[in-house]
């Protein structure tokens, strides 16, 4: 299922999950999708139709991408026009496409504007805008994304490195669920197929007919993307992994026992440069979160709301360099 499509979740302190961004594989891999037809031709199969609450539509930005580096010179980076198709559903899930089903820095980009800061908008965040954790994948860094973080009033704070396993709440209590509960779908497929194949087997048999051949359908993307928001059905409507959820985000610290409590703007600003400061010490977010002077210390100074947003927007990869 890897190689077919790729799931993009995402949790909330109160342990609720954003809706979801599914992106499949397609054969193009420029920036302009103009002549993409897959996202088209799902829209007419049954699942990802108009008449379910499906919406076939464009996404367009123009971002800044960076060059490949060349000797005795800086980073360059070319303003560049990205077209993209995209399906989305009345409840938020987004269905996009990308050469490899990969999360590339276009499709981080989309998933912000899309996904993040549409959910953000109807459940009215605070005014100075809200706090996105991740760990430090390539294209959480690049430039662009940093640039549409800012232009929606997202504050994008990066796990400390080597520390996924521990402060990442998706890794430690969605994905395992996650996967769970697709593999159970598909069990749940090949039950109902080996109920018709018995039916088949037995009447052939007693007809004196040549017998069935085992032969259960393999997984299509259709069916992979359908049962993926099953899943996500689920666990939504799952009071106890609610409850762990938000239990995951207090013990790493992303949260206080009130997940409905926010931090300003300036602690949050704070919050990401102090932990940039401790990272050698491997000092948790958790640490910070608990030190009750945090909101105080914070809140000292004369530095100015812009300047928190000024991030180091150097990568740890080639995920933005175009092919």
């Amino acid at each position: 299922m890897k190689s077919r499509f790729t799931a993009a979740l995402t949790g909330r302190g109160d342990g609720n999950l954003l809706p979801q961004l599914l992106i499949m594989a397609c054969t193009i891999g420029k920036a302009d999708m103009s002549c993409v037809k897959v996202i088209e031709t799902l829209h007419a199969k049954a699942g990802f139709t108009t008449a379910e609450g499906w919406t076939y539509n464009w996404w367009t930005k123009v971002l800044p991408i960076k060059l490949p580096k060349k000797k005795d010179q800086g980073e360059q980076f070319m303003m560049t026009e990205f077209k993209q198709p995209y399906l989305i559903h009345t409840d938020g899930t987004v269905v996009a496409c990308q050469k490899k089903a990969w999360m590339d820095t276009a499709g981080i980009c989309m998933w912000v504007e899309l996904v993040l800061k549409q959910w953000l908008d109807k459940h009215r965040c605070p005014e100075w805008g809200s706090m996105l954790t991740w760990d430090n994948c390539g294209p959480h860094l690049t430039r662009a994304v940093l640039d549409t973080l800012k232009e929606c009033k997202i504050w994008g704070l990066c796990l400390p490195k080597s520390m996924t396993d521990w402060l990442q709440v998706m890794d430690l209590v969605v994905n395992g669920p996650y996967k769970a509960h697709t593999r159970r779908l598909r069990c749940e497929d090949l039950r109902a197929y080996m109920g018709e194949f018995r039916m088949r087997f037995y009447r052939s048999k007693a007809r004196n007919e040549p017998l069935p051949v085992w032969d259960p359908a393999k997984p299509t993307i259709m069916q992979g993307l359908l049962n993926s928001l099953k899943a996500g059905a689920r666990m939504a409507g799952d009071e106890k992994f609610r409850e762990g959820m938000q239990k995951a985000f207090v013990q790493t610290g992303w949260t206080g026992a009130d997940p409905q409590g926010t931090l300003s703007a300036r602690a949050v600003g704070k919050l990401v440069g102090l932990l940039k400061l401790q990272e050698k010490e491997m000092m948790t977010v958790g640490d910070l979160i608990d030190d009750s002077n945090l909101l105080q210390v914070a809140n000292e100074g004369d530095e100015s709301d812009e300047d928190l947003f000024e991030e180091d927007t150097e990568d740890e990869g080639d995920d933005d360099e175009m092919d």
